[in-house]
């Protein structure tokens, strides 16, 4: 079987309006948390799966091999320049890190081997940069306080990412929410673009959104789901998941979808290390297979007045990668 089969991309411009890519890949900056693909998801580790000790190879990892590989359409689609983690020292009293560090250090664990290297030779570590998330340790009630630090560091965030010749943002596992960026004065909206590790589809059944995806599909397959308030439901047993791969906007997983895929089976007596180690190869298909799309049939339409890319516009075809 193909890894691609079950994956199905979304246009939104008409056929006859479409303007079609350049085979000139993308210059991709990468943020992410490394307090969840690193702490959380153990990317870059050697992990125990049913008894047996396994690699868990994360999205970065990955792409960069399948680039340096000219693996057909992501070789074209887009380059890895850089690296932008959001996370605090704070986080490492909080016990959030673990043992993972800020940034990427001899002898630490990191979310990807620390000799790995980018299309350009250079490694990616040397690319690597820690923009730190502070305002989240703020008080909840300092509002216009952590509003400001907030923008601060989506400034900060930007103008990094300029220097490092981001044409995109490609977000993966950013335990925050970027607001401040996608203003349309700023020139990034339907420049920023998520992957995560379930369906978040407004029309489909059992579309998992938010921050714990993972656990959210273990509850579903046993018949069940978290409220907010600390309870449970019952719900109707469901045993797949997958992921999506969206364009951001300001509300959390909510963005255009671009790609998905529900590729992953989820067994009521799986652990989240289980699932996670089980579902990353089909994350990593979906976010493949999307940004060909992207970059050939999305990317180049970003200007096109009949789409509004950050508030939501019904498909205008769809078609199945194979």
């Amino acid at each position: 079987m193909s890894r691609n089969e079950g994956i199905q991309c979304y246009n939104y411009v008409p056929a006859e309006d479409r303007v079609k890519g350049t085979d000139a890949p993308l210059n991709a900056v990468v943020i992410t948390s490394v307090r969840d693909v690193g702490a959380a998801d153990m990317n870059g580790q050697m992990i125990e799966v049913e008894g047996e000790r396994v690699y868990m190879q994360g999205l970065l990892e990955a792409v960069i091999r399948d680039i340096n590989a000219e693996r057909e359409g992501i070789a074209r689609a887009i380059r890895i320049v850089g690296v932008i983690n959001d996370d605090c020292e704070l986080d490492e009293y909080r016990g959030r890190l673990g043992d993972f560090p800020t940034v990427p250090t001899a002898g630490r664990p990191w979310i990807h081997p620390m000799d790995l290297r980018d299309h350009r030779g250079e490694l990616v570590t040397a690319n690597t940069q820690n923009v730190p998330s502070d305002f989240r340790w703020l008080p909840r009630g300092a509002v216009d306080e952590r509003a400001e630090q907030k923008l601060a560091f989506e400034n900060r965030v930007e103008r990094v990412a300029r220097e490092m010749g981001a044409d995109i943002l490609v977000s993966d596992h950013l335990m925050l929410r970027i607001q401040n960026l996608l203003e349309q004065t700023r020139g990034w909206a339907g420049k920023i673009v998520n992957i995560h590790p379930a369906m978040t589809r407004a029309d489909h059944p059992f579309a998992l959104r938010g921050p714990t995806p993972t656990q959210d599909a273990i509850d579903r397959a046993n018949g069940f789901r978290r409220l907010r308030n600390g309870q449970t439901e019952q719900v109707e047993r469901y045993g797949r998941t997958g992921a999506t791969f969206h364009i951001v906007n300001p509300e959390i997983d909510a963005g255009m979808v671009l790609a998905d895929g529900e590729l992953t089976p989820v067994y009521p007596g799986d652990g989240a290390q289980q699932l996670r180690h089980r579902n990353y190869p089909s994350k990593i298909a979906v976010f493949e297979a999307g940004i060909g799309h992207y970059a050939a049939n999305i990317y180049p339409n970003l200007g096109y007045k009949g789409v509004d890319w950050l508030n939501g516009h019904r498909p205008t075809d769809t078609y199945n990668v194979f």
